[in-house]
């Protein structure tokens, strides 16, 4: 992906899409409402979704999906589990 122009970064809870930045997008940053998800916009960005208020329903699989764009629309997905104490 390095070099590359970027087209999104969405993260996923659970394959649930909570997060979306696209720069050529107005606005460039959304959130969509998931259970024991919340997100910061004002301390998201491109590189980093904030969350805030994590409970026991927070935890899960959380995924972030980095596109490149066009034409080859490279695209690369990490995931990792979250717990909660």
């Amino acid at each position: 992906m390095e070099g590359e122009v970027l087209y999104s970064v969405k993260w996923y809870k659970d394959e649930l899409e909570f997060f979306r930045y696209v720069p050529k997008n107005y606005p460039q940053m959304i959130a969509f409402r998931r259970p024991g998800v919340y997100v910061d916009l004002t301390r998201s960005s491109s590189t980093a979704v904030a969350l805030e208020k994590l409970t026991r329903e927070s935890e899960g699989i959380y995924s972030c999906e980095v596109s490149g764009e066009s034409p080859s629309f490279n695209t690369t997905k990490s995931h990792k589990k979250i717990s909660i104490h």
